[in-house]
């Protein structure tokens, strides 16, 4: 039986809510199994809840057992609540990556073209990708896109500062891209919001330093969409229309969602992060995302 097992983090601030999430999720998804691990604080809400399994522990041990679990069941997606720190800490403390691979951490943020996002690899965990760690990477991120996210145009850029340098693996990369159509050549950390592509690859620190320059970008995109709201003369016509279109704005600019949105590639099962502010929507949305991965054909 396929499973989703759940780690809580030590603080979790909407602890209610998440818990609703997961009743919710189990009672609409009885061919799943549903696992939580977390103290015994935490789990007395759902105690007599038949759909889900609770699995106390200390909190110091909840990410170990939870990463036992999922890693001793053939089928198993992994979440975890916590920060990106701990999550990438915790996972190389507790997991260990397929033969001959290194994990990539990707993380979704939305664009100023509307209704569009870009999924960032950040190869970081690799100091000297080569090539073929470089096209395992895409694969994982095309699959992901494709099955995953539905996506159906799947571009894909090179993060890279004007044209990579020769014998840089980023210039090999993108020598080799060049033939395929999908691969829209390299963008400067300053085009990230613009929505060339779907998929952005890139070397740390390169990712690193654009996703902290997005985050203010992101944020001024979600402001200035709610002022044009306020300030549109459809505004006068009701409130109905202006909270649909609230509800369409803040459908794409949820920081909480994009801010938590971090996957875990190069693993023997999908690992997906959220932070500890996460709410309803956000567990909601990891729970669904791990489902469709499951049951994904690879």
């Amino acid at each position: 039986m396929k499973q989703i097992v759940v780690a809580l983090s030590r603080n979790p601030l909407n602890q209610k809510e998440l818990i609703q999430a997961f009743k919710v999720f189990a009672k609409h998804n009885p061919d799943l199994r549903l696992t939580v691990f977390g103290t015994e604080k935490q789990l007395n809400i759902l105690k007599g809840n038949e759909e889900v399994d609770i699995a106390p522990a200390s909190a110091e041990e909840v990410m170990k057992k939870a990463c036992g679990k999922a890693a001793i069941e053939p089928e198993s997606a992994l979440i975890v609540l916590g920060s990106r720190k701990d999550l990438l800490a915790e996972s190389a403390a507790h997991l260990q990556p397929k033969a001959g691979r290194h994990p990539v951490l990707g993380v979704f943020i939305p664009t100023r073209v509307y209704n569009r996002s870009v999924f960032f690899l950040d190869l970081g965990a690799n100091l000297q990708p080569d090539d073929a760690y470089l096209k395992e990477c895409l694969e994982d991120a095309l699959f992901y896109e494709e099955k995953i996210v539905s996506s159906k145009k799947n571009r894909y850029t090179l993060l890279y500062p004007g044209k990579p340098a020769e014998g840089t693996v980023s210039f090999h990369f993108d020598e080799n891209a060049k033939t395929d159509p999908a691969y829209a050549g390299t963008i400067d950390p300053g085009e990230i919001l613009e929505g060339k592509s779907e998929i952005v690859l890139g070397e740390s620190p390169l990712i690193v330093s654009a996703l902290e320059g997005a985050k203010g970008s992101i944020a001024a995109i979600y402001e200035t969409g709610r002022d044009e709201i306020s300030k549109s003369a459809f505004f006068k016509f009701g409130l109905w229309w202006l909270k649909d279109v609230q509800k369409t704005i803040t459908n794409r600019f949820d920081r909480k969602l994009y801010g938590n949105g971090l996957i875990l590639f190069g693993y023997p099962f999908p690992i997906i992060g959220l932070e500890e502010s996460t709410t309803f929507g956000g567990i909601s949305k990891a729970l669904e995302t791990a489902k469709r991965w499951l049951y994904a054909k690879q």
